[in-house]
């Protein structure tokens, strides 16, 4: 088992490896209040969604307020399909274009920023051949707009524009079968028209989504992937547990469990390499006991296999409270190296 951080912003977890795609930030202090906004990478350029209002900007500086990154599979990472194989070229020797029998060829041509998408036909030079040339937008208009009517929906918003700005999981949500409120919005998100809303997304989840009370992301973004068979095919992940004592050596392996999101501890000052790694190390099992010599304490370490495409990273923000909930933020919290 391995799981290192490569250069840049690239990670190899089990030979696979990933590039992040997208991060949500949570500024405030508490679960239930604060705001929720969406970093996307597009190309070389990072993109922010905070709700009606996209821009291009920089990633903050020690990754200030990160709370969930999203890493997709790399075109060459042995669990991802190969690329499609590139458009061909339309300009045949003449020799060639009785055999091409009035093909039609789709060319791509990205317009300035600010451009209206135009679909146009026209005659190529020679008589057998029609070309299509569909302009599609700038950079201005790489990602939607979400609307957020009751002040609320940040938490919504920004975790589907992580979600559904990676191509391949947004077409497998917009053809697949049931959950037709994700299905309708993944299918607006790729018509980039007025603003999309969340709402119809949160109120056919769960009733406590329908509440006027600012949700924690995290448990969104888990509850969406357990109510949809495409987003479970492209985000979990198997995680084992192993225990060894102290003392006698005895070793416990619990059953492979399957998760969608991978909790690390938000240590100050850390560097995601470390912390990645450290999920392999033995530590600690505080308050265990050997079930064998009933003397020694239980060292534990973790292990992740079957990767998915899309691999979401948590980081633990905020302290439990005694009754289970999450109490206060650690907001000293950065990340030296993504």
């Amino acid at each position: 088992f391995q799981l290192n951080a490569l250069p840049s912003t690239d990670l190899t977890v089990n030979e696979n490896r990933y590039t992040l795609h997208s991060a949500l930030f949570h500024r405030g202090h508490t679960v239930k209040e604060g705001h929720c906004t969406a970093i996307v990478r597009s190309e070389k350029k990072m993109i922010l969604a905070d709700d009606t209002d996209i821009s291009e900007c920089r990633w903050p500086r020690g990754s200030k307020d990160a709370y969930l990154l999203f890493y997709t599979a790399n075109v060459d990472s042995k669990r991802t399909k190969p690329p499609a194989k590139p458009l061909q070229d339309c300009r045949k020797p003449r020799s060639e274009v009785n055999l091409l029998s009035k093909r039609k060829v789709r060319l791509v041509i990205r317009e300035p920023k600010k451009q209206t998408v135009q679909n146009k036909v026209r005659k190529s030079c020679d008589p057998q051949i029609n070309v299509e040339i569909v302009q599609t937008p700038g950079e201005s208009m790489l990602l939607p707009k979400f609307k957020n009517l009751d002040s609320k929906s940040c938490y919504a918003n920004a975790s589907l524009q992580c979600l559904l700005s990676y191509e391949p999981l947004r077409s497998a949500l917009a053809s697949c079968k049931g959950s037709y409120s994700l299905k309708s919005i993944a299918q607006q998100f790729t018509t980039r028209t007025d603003a999309l809303n969340s709402l119809n997304v949160r109120f056919s989840l769960d009733p406590k989504y329908s509440e006027p009370v600012e949700q924690d992301a995290q448990e969104f973004v888990s509850h969406l992937i357990n109510k949809n068979l495409a987003l479970q095919a492209y985000t979990l992940f198997s995680q084992k547990f192993t225990r060894r004592c102290n003392t006698c050596g005895y070793i416990s392996d619990s059953p492979l469990s399957r998760y969608s999101v991978l909790q690390l501890p938000a240590v100050d000052n850390a560097c995601i390499t470390r912390l990645l790694e450290d999920l392999s190390l033995w530590s600690p099992l505080d308050g265990s006991k050997c079930e064998s010599c009933k003397q020694g304490q239980y060292l534990e370490r973790t292990e992740i296999q079957n990767p998915s495409n899309l691999f979401i990273v948590q980081f633990m923000l905020w302290t439990m409270a005694v009754d289970g909930s999450r109490g206060v933020k650690n907001t000293q919290f950065q990340i030296n190296d993504i």
